[in-house]
């Protein structure tokens, strides 16, 4: 069955993935310490892996009543990723928020193009991900009264893959000292022991 196949790809990864979850874990409940003794939480859920297990992690921290999913789309997001958002959240049962930002990106676009040049691809990545975290995500934090987390991992910290003002804002980086591929064992782990169920959708997990 499910949780059998579950079960077995978790035993690959061995005890050490079991070691970093209850490391995260326990580095997350005593954060109280740091964040108050009824913290809340805001996270920007793209559809991906990381922000899935961030989120995943919070819920087990802190519970479900105590975490706030935001998925943030532009004209450049499928509706692969929407959906995985939006089905992550159902999974969790976490109150969830949709809000578009093409609007603004296009007010950033014509106030930066002024000078005639247009913006490349890249560049528009990078607005799209300040717009995400300094805009959207540190407002909200600021308006429900919690915080918001950051969701990359040690590979993207450690090699700078990512957008300064935007990816790398946060109180908190529950996965930052995780490797693209633990992140992958600690998503098949939380499936398979934590929830016992397919919370974060195998879809996203390379095999």
């Amino acid at each position: 069955d499910e949780n059998s196949v579950f079960r077995t790809k978790t035993r690959e990864a061995g005890d050490t993935i079991r070691e970093k979850y209850l490391a995260i874990y326990n580095g997350l409940r005593n954060s109280r310490n740091l964040l108050g003794d009824d913290p809340r939480f805001v996270i920007g859920l793209s559809g991906g892996i990381d922000s899935s297990l961030v989120a995943s992690l919070l819920v087990q921290a802190f519970g479900k009543e105590k975490v706030i999913g935001v998925n943030m789309p532009s004209k450049y997001n499928s509706d692969k990723t929407k959906g995985a958002a939006r089905e992550l959240a159902r999974n969790l049962d976490i109150e969830y928020l949709v809000l578009p930002i093409e609007d603004v990106v296009k007010a950033n676009s014509d106030i930066l193009e002024q000078d005639g040049q247009e913006l490349s691809e890249f560049n528009l990545e990078n607005v799209q991900a300040k717009i995400r975290g300094t805009s959207i995500l540190s407002n909200l934090s600021a308006k429900y009264k919690c915080f918001f987390t950051n969701n990359g991992n040690k590979v993207e910290i450690a090699l700078g893959y990512s957008t300064l003002y935007g990816d790398w804002g946060g109180a908190i980086a529950p996965i930052g000292d995780l490797t693209k591929t633990e992140v992958v064992q600690m998503c098949r782990y939380m499936n398979a022991v934590v929830f016992e169920r397919e919370v974060i959708s195998e879809l996203l997990l390379p095999d």
